[in-house]
């Protein structure tokens, strides 16, 4: 995606929500749980599930979040194009997550290179 830059401000929009959404959450979101979020939106837009119910409430509500970013910074998105968007961030977490039920090694690389998502477009970064 590093070579598109359409396709690496859509990758943005997702992880940056990721990390609002962590952030809102007191900075508790396991990768796990990042992944489970990735999965549920993946079973929206891919298999067209129009309620997705993972049992856990902040995993529910990481999915309203990042859909509504997704939907605010790219209205227009081909829904195919999201989906692998949605799939390789999914592999790419789950790569990244030793032991996902406790870690949070995806989160913090993704807090550290991508940033939270503070409006549609932007990001914050931390200083590394």
């Amino acid at each position: 995606m590093q070579n598109d830059t359409l396709l690496e401000s859509y990758s943005h929009t997702i992880e940056g929500a990721l990390c609002a959404y962590d952030v809102q959450v007191g900075n508790t979101l396991k990768d796990a749980q990042a992944i489970h979020i990735l999965e549920c939106l993946l079973d929206i837009y891919h298999f067209g599930d129009t309620v997705s119910n993972p049992g856990d409430p902040v995993v529910a509500d990481g999915v309203q979040y990042v859909d509504k970013a997704i939907k605010a910074d790219a209205p227009d998105i081909d829904i195919k194009i999201l989906v692998k968007i949605l799939a390789v961030l999914r592999f790419v977490a789950h790569r990244r997550a030793k032991n996902a039920d406790t870690s949070r090694e995806y989160m913090t690389i993704i807090h550290q290179y991508t940033g939270v998502r503070v409006g549609s477009g932007m990001r914050a970064i931390p200083n590394i």
